[in-house]
């Protein structure tokens, strides 16, 4: 009873990593002259099959901005700055370990 209650759990894990927020790409940046210390971030959180969100938040002297933008099959549908394209592309080369 414990052997197949297990298997139930495992074969429900599998069913739903693929949608669990797997691979983190984070690149910092200045995006304007007057500001340093690259304050500025552009992050994506994907899962399994590349989708997910990638957030960019702007600072500059005078206010900070923050956009998001949805991700589908790594691209999205709205235009990606390139520091939006790194975060992504940096995302797949690091994946979160599941304890």
């Amino acid at each position: 009873a414990q052997t197949a209650e297990m298997e139930q759990r495992v074969n429900h894990l599998y069913e739903n990593l693929p949608s669990l927020v797997r691979h983190v790409g984070l690149v910092r940046f200045s995006p304007f002259h007057d500001t340093g210390g690259d304050q500025s971030f552009s992050m994506a959180l994907l899962d399994g099959n590349g989708d997910g969100i990638v957030v960019s938040a702007l600072r500059s002297r005078q206010d900070h901005k923050l956009y998001a933008k949805p991700v589908l099959h790594r691209s999205s549908r709205y235009p990606l700055t390139a520091e939006e394209k790194r975060a992504i592309d940096e995302s797949v080369s690091v994946q979160v370990e599941m304890a």
